[in-house]
């Protein structure tokens, strides 16, 4: 039985790995049979997966004169420093990733504030370690600048530079940095506010009021200090603000709904205080869609959008302590109820924690609009006569350790 010519496959002379290899091609109708190929890194190729990245060395006649070839090439390499090294990235400085890193987050649209913290992040690395290679570096190394950072700034401040660092470390695995994630396993410990509720001061509240009637010709300004004294007011979260649209609000009842949220519970009718009634007749225009809409666009905040242009300058410019997020004007509206005596399942009802109502609140009680309006009532109209709340709180566990309440 005829059968057909086997093609022979081609040899390839293995050698150590990062070393290059020879292969042996089967054809008659070339003299030069020998190959020599070195990998000089690694690439993606068009299907996303990570190949070897090979160079062609040469053709010769001969398996001598392939491996001298390949010896000369690998000895040249080496001396001029271009010999691929699996660990060779492991020699990169911290600086240079670092700069690296930056440039990388700066395509992400991070706020310019955020950028800016990359650049406060160095203050606290010491310029040496800054300059050393990731190999050089252990964990000691992070240990000491971690301890040293906690000893002299804010929990908060540690945390980010901790995870900046962290995040850079992660990063540098694309240029094949093995080295292991040294800032990740830096333990940060419990913050000492931890347990605490962060809320507005009175003097706080009172500084946005002032701002409030100051800036009657400053449109931006007006509707960042704006926007934060409906959330105080109203206890809704910034998201079902920015959400809410015209057709819900409903000024001649004094209160609006929120109509699309993610549990059962959050489907509800929230009261406008009278504090804020006359900031909630500027912004209400029945012929947009919004509540809150951009100016000369008609279209409505993002959460985005709103943090970077008008919620973190505001930060920044009433210099509030920098973990303040929008979701604390919430607690501190939730800690005004509380204080006030605002009927319990009233209050329940206007944050949307219907999940915390016992049988008889959720089964059995049925809350009039108007009830709940009434019991919003008893936070005080007159933002002078608002308690101050941090020193309320401070007085209430100094009694019930000293065992007075």
């Amino acid at each position: 039985m005829a059968t057909g010519k086997r093609r022979k496959k081609n040899v390839e002379y293995r050698r150590a790995n990062m070393t290059g290899s020879i292969t042996e091609i089967h054809r008659d109708d070339i003299r030069a049979k020998y190959s020599v190929r070195v990998t000089v890194g690694h690439k993606i190729d068009k299907n996303g997966k990570k190949v070897q990245d090979r160079r062609l060395v040469g053709y010769y006649e001969t398996k001598e004169q392939a491996e001298t070839a390949l010896q000369n090439y690998l000895l040249d390499a080496q001396t001029n420093g271009e010999l691929f090294d699996k660990n060779k990235a492991n020699k990169i400085k911290i600086k240079d990733m670092w700069e690296r890193f930056v440039e990388y987050k700066g395509k992400q649209n991070l706020s310019e504030k955020r950028m800016d913290a990359f650049g406060y992040d160095l203050i606290h690395i010491p310029e040496a370690v800054m300059e050393l290679t990731f190999e050089q570096t252990n964990y000691q190394i992070w240990e000491k600048i971690f301890d040293d950072i906690k000893a002299k700034t804010s929990y908060s401040t540690l945390k980010r530079i901790r995870g900046d660092f962290s995040g850079m470390y992660n990063y540098a695995k694309r240029f094949e940095v093995t080295v292991p994630n040294y800032p990740e396993m830096y333990s940060l410990g419990k913050s000492l506010k931890k347990g605490k509720t962060l809320v507005f001061s009175k003097s706080e509240i009172e500084t946005l009021w002032a701002k409030h009637y100051a800036m009657q010709g400053n449109t931006e300004a007006r509707f960042a200090v704006n926007s934060v004294l409906i959330l105080i007011y109203c206890g809704c979260r910034i998201n079902e603000l920015l959400d809410l649209k015209n057709e819900d609000v409903h000024m001649s009842e004094h209160y609006f709904e929120i109509i699309n949220a993610k549990t059962p519970a959050g489907l509800r009718r929230i009261p406008i205080h009278k504090a804020v009634y006359h900031i909630w007749q500027e912004y209400f225009d029945p012929n947009n869609t919004y509540f809150l809409t951009m100016p000369h666009t008609g279209k409505k905040y993002t959460y985005a959008n709103y943090r970077d242009s008008y919620w973190d300058r505001l930060v920044v410019e009433l210099e509030w302590p920098e973990d303040m997020t929008p979701h604390n004007a919430r607690k501190t509206f939730s800690s005004y109820m509380k204080y006030y005596n605002v009927n319990a399942t009233c209050q329940k009802i206007i944050l949307g924690h219907e999940g915390k109502m016992d049988l008889q609140e959720s089964v059995y009680t049925a809350v009039p609009t108007s009830k709940i309006i009434e019991e919003l009532g008893k936070i005080p109209t007159d933002y002078k006569k608002l308690v101050e709340l941090v020193d309320e709180f401070n007085d209430v566990r100094t009694k019930k350790k000293l065992g007075t309440v």
